[in-house]
């Protein structure tokens, strides 16, 4: 079964955010395998970070920007690279009509995983991602659901 992680925190600045986006699509540990959504991959922190500026971000230095979510496959789970790129885009569908969203695959430890990098902040109202343990475990449920669905 695959572990889900999500990480809200120490994403504050266009500095933070532009590290974790280039280790995410780091060559070496994604070989090319990601894949972004609402944003241009150039510039796609200046982009989250207005999104979070326009809609009036009032704490701008101190609230996070983006969820960090990483999913990590068991070896039970029998993922394989290009599948794990097709999970991750369909859990990215999860978030792209209102959110934008990256994901990378690293398949350069012994477990594949995927990161996801999600905006904070809906592009279209501003409203931020729910944090709420509730939203937690149905994303969770969401994410095994599809998991099932390729490894079953």
């Amino acid at each position: 079964m695959a572990v889900v992680k999500i990480v809200g925190y120490d994403y504050t600045d266009y500095q933070s955010v532009s590290r974790l986006i280039n280790y995410c699509i780091d060559k070496k540990k994604s070989q090319g395998n990601y894949c972004f959504y609402n944003l241009y991959p150039q510039i796609a922190p200046i982009e989250i970070l207005n999104v979070a500026r326009f809609f009036g971000d009032d704490d701008f230095e101190w609230n996070t920007k983006v969820l960090h979510i990483i999913i990590s496959f068991s070896h039970s789970d029998m993922v394989s690279t290009s599948m794990a790129c097709s999970i991750g885009h369909e859990i990215a569908g999860y978030f792209m009509q209102r959110y934008q969203v990256l994901f990378a695959v690293h398949n350069n430890t012994d477990n594949i995983h995927l990161h996801m990098i999600v905006a904070m902040y809906s592009f279209i109202d501003g409203k931020p991602v729910s944090m709420s343990e509730n939203y937690k475990t149905q994303f969770r449920r969401f994410v095994d659901t599809i998991i099932d669905n390729y490894s079953g």
